[in-house]
């Protein structure tokens, strides 16, 4: 009995080393194949990080814009781009362009856009200067207000070429952004609304993506308050 099992414990082997050395191959060639599967689920985790940070920015944006856009009295009007308003006209409506301006129900005239704009004088009740607003960089929402002229139904918008204002304000921090910017486009379509669309960039300035809502304008018929001519005037 004790001679069987030690014949059976003397003929068992161990790994050879031809066989130690193929089975370290198998594991480097296991591990390599893990490790290149590693880096695409990385970033394919970051960019569905960044979408649903970018769909937050974005969705936030255009509810502010539908807060302040949906209580417009007096008229609506769309620019095709938000370089230097005075002496411009609107677009066509069903046109679509980059800021908005209406008349808000305490009279004020408020611009939306997110062009920047530089450095801007702010304007006392009487129209004298009180401070002086630094430059807003572009890529951030925007809001300005202007005391509009019932009577020519025009607003200062420059005074002798400088940038004047009631009031100039960006609602959130660029913190808020979580490190990207947004371009902001508006369209008047059919019936009493507005489409808002936000794009949001990357660091590098390319596209990630692009929100839309629609805003119905709860005091306006725009068949007959949207508004083409110059409004912003220079004095």
């Amino acid at each position: 009995m004790i001679h069987r099992v030690w014949s059976r414990l003397r003929d068992r082997r161990g790994m050879t080393l031809a066989e130690l050395i193929v089975s370290a191959g198998l594991l480097g060639l296991a591990m390599a194949l893990i490790g290149a599967a590693l880096p695409p689920a990385a970033r394919s985790v970051q960019r569905l990080e960044a979408l649903n940070e970018a769909e937050t920015v974005a969705d936030d944006l255009l509810e502010l814009v539908r807060s302040d856009l949906e209580a417009a009295q007096g008229y609506v009007k769309i620019y095709a781009d938000d370089d230097d308003l005075a002496g411009r006209s609107g677009v066509d409506r069903g046109g679509t362009g980059s800021a908005v301006e209406f008349q808000n129900g305490d009279g004020f005239v408020l611009v939306l856009s997110a062009g920047g704009c530089g450095e801007t004088q702010i304007l006392k009740a009487d129209g004298t200067a009180d401070t002086t607003q630094a430059a807003v960089d572009p890529g951030y929402l925007l809001e300005r207000w202007y005391s509009g002229d019932s009577r020519t139904g025009t607003y200062a918008y420059t005074t002798g070429g400088d940038l004047t204002a009631r009031a100039v304000g960006t609602p959130y921090p660029k913190g808020a952004y979580l490190g990207f910017t947004v371009r902001l486009a508006f369209t008047a379509g059919t019936g009493d609304t507005v489409t808002a669309a936000a794009t949001v960039l990357r660091p590098d300035g390319t596209e990630l993506l692009t929100d839309e809502l629609v805003i119905d304008l709860r005091y306006l018929d725009l068949d007959s308050a949207y508004r083409t001519e110059v409004t912003a005037a220079d004095c």
